[in-house]
């Protein structure tokens, strides 16, 4: 089930068959093996130095950093981050909540929900970490998903060492792409408690292969050049045997962990993908949307961030 590709098991490649997808809490003994797995390669992820971390902003109610983690280690990259730090917190300690934005970038409107929730008591980090242009190269998509996946765990490290967060109180809000890197990252990141998505599906390579998104669409072409191919069943298969098989990860949590924005209107993230990621979860909570892919995330903001706010600290 599993496929050694030099010193990487290609465990993290962000990729699911649906045809094996299993039910939430339904671990199988294969299943809890490769999740160990999963854990011994994140304990040896490298060591994390912090290169600034610069107040920007000084507000009556939080103060606003800019600040950049450098992951060491074979593969040693570097990445910014937004931090939002609530003033006057009530009590010991705050929440930690995760803000992931879509393909495009860190746009005002993460920066909304960031302010929402940092007024809330909550400490708040946005974070865009997709490096688009190494997706373009299908031979470096393994090691760009793997470290996508190594910024989330860092993060919590990072904050984790603040005196003044909550580690039982950790989630995450993701917005398109951005909502199927935080399922990846709730899935194996047992830390996490609660994440609501927004506009988010899978099997991610079925979205790559249908997505009409711009960005994604130059993603494909590029691929489908390197593999010489016009044929999208030759590509989503090349896809699939890739390999992460999400459901070994998502058997560990309950479909309480998950509240979900569903666009009925998408081509982006194709509105049946986001449907299948509910049924994937067990049937989680969730409110749907006759709005597009850009107009869901903007309604959900204006209107239901509350809603979002009470679901988390249901799950605390």
């Amino acid at each position: 089930m599993i496929k050694l590709y030099s010193h990487y098991l290609l465990l993290y490649s962000f990729l699911a068959i649906p045809s094996l997808y299993a039910q939430i809490r339904d671990c199988k003994p294969e299943q809890l093996e490769n999740i160990e797995v999963a854990k011994i390669l994140m304990d040896y992820r490298g060591p994390l130095y912090v290169n600034y971390f610069n107040k920007l902003k000084d507000r009556p109610k939080y103060n606003r950093f800019k600040g950049e983690l450098f992951l060491g280690g074979d593969d040693n990259f570097s990445h910014t981050f937004l931090y939002y730090e609530p003033k006057n917190i009530k009590g010991a300690s705050s929440p930690l909540l995760l803000i992931y934005s879509g393909i495009g970038g860190i746009t005002k409107l993460e920066k909304y929900m960031a302010k929402f929730f940092v007024e809330k008591g909550y400490s708040v980090v946005v974070s865009h970490f997709l490096q688009a242009e190494n997706l373009h190269n299908i031979s470096r998509y393994e090691n760009t998903m793997l470290r996508t996946l190594k910024v989330g765990f860092s993060l919590i490290d990072f904050f984790s060492s603040f005196g003044t967060i909550n580690l039982n109180k950790i989630g995450v809000i993701g917005i398109s792409f951005g909502g199927i890197r935080g399922l990846y990252h709730i899935a194996l990141d047992q830390r996490i408690k609660a994440a609501s998505l927004i506009v988010a599906g899978a099997p991610l390579e079925e979205i790559l292969v249908h997505s009409k998104m711009k960005q994604v669409a130059e993603i494909r072409e590029h691929h489908m050049r390197s593999l010489n191919t016009l044929d999208l069943d030759k590509y989503k298969n090349t896809l699939h045997n890739k390999g992460l098989l999400l459901q070994d990860f998502l058997c560990l949590r309950s479909n309480s962990n998950f509240l979900l924005f569903i666009s009925n209107n998408d081509s982006w993230v194709p509105s049946r993908y986001q449907w299948h990621l509910w049924s994937l979860l067990g049937h989680p909570k969730y409110e749907v949307f006759k709005k597009g892919h850009l107009a869901t995330p903007l309604t959900v903001a204006f209107k239901k961030l509350g809603k979002i706010h009470n679901f988390f600290e249901e799950n605390w």
